[in-house]
């Protein structure tokens, strides 16, 4: 009897769980998720995701729910240049209030705060879309270097914080523009990372904890 009503609350619970993913993530204009992820930022945790685990939880359900609703991923994949040039508008709009080109008195009139957190969430969303397609779209087919680069990302998301920061700093001393000391910052942490990844990951143990398995080391190739 145990085991008959344990089954049914897990049928239950997979039904609430269908209805809540098609009414949440099965639309080509995801409006639904962006009022939902506007609603859970307008308290005192905000839109970042480090403090706010209620937008931080819906964001994982539907990257998790999007690979299993193939109709909605291939017209993500189909149509990500519409999403892309939507997220850049919301993008500018955004740009455009939060550098006070367009002047809102959200002390006065708070109000405001709730489609300046429409705007913002909308680009967020957009770009999701956008980038998701256009990798899927573009990078889809196998390649070795892509896949290299691809195994290599947790690797690099974990060191490249001291790397940066220390190039960084380095580069205080020296007079130079800020736009070049950036791309610099950018492509010696990046370069450092996955020769880093190279030499001491990709064929070593860390390799199997951080990507399930090892590959035999090649001076020649990025297998």
């Amino acid at each position: 009897m145990n085991i008959l009503k344990f089954s049914k609350l897990i049928i239950f619970f997979n039904f609430i769980k269908s209805l809540i993913a098609k009414n949440l993530f099965d639309f080509q204009i995801p409006i639904t998720l962006i009022i939902i992820l506007t609603i859970c930022s307008l308290n005192d945790m905000g839109t970042e995701l480090a403090g706010n685990p209620i937008s931080t939880g819906i964001y994982f359900a539907y990257g998790y729910s999007l690979y299993k609703n193939t109709k909605l991923f291939h017209n993500i994949i189909h149509n990500w240049k519409y999403y892309f040039l939507s997220a850049i508008l919301f993008f500018l709009i955004h740009t455009l209030i939060e550098e006070e080109y367009i002047s809102i008195d959200f002390e006065q009139f708070p109000v405001f705060w709730i489609p300046f957190i429409f705007i913002k969430i909308s680009n967020s969303i957009l770009f999701s879309f956008s980038f998701i397609g256009l990798a899927e779209n573009k990078f889809g087919s196998y390649n070795s270097i892509l896949r290299f680069c691809s195994d290599g990302t947790y690797w690099m998301y974990l060191i490249h914080l001291p790397i940066v920061t220390f190039i960084t700093f380095f580069m205080f001393q020296f007079e130079l523009f800020a736009e070049f000391k950036f791309l610099l910052a950018i492509i010696l942490t990046t370069f450092i990372c996955l020769i880093t990844y190279k030499f001491f990951v990709r064929s070593t143990c860390i390799g199997i904890l951080l990507n399930g398995r090892k590959y035999q080391f090649k001076w020649n190739n990025f297998n």
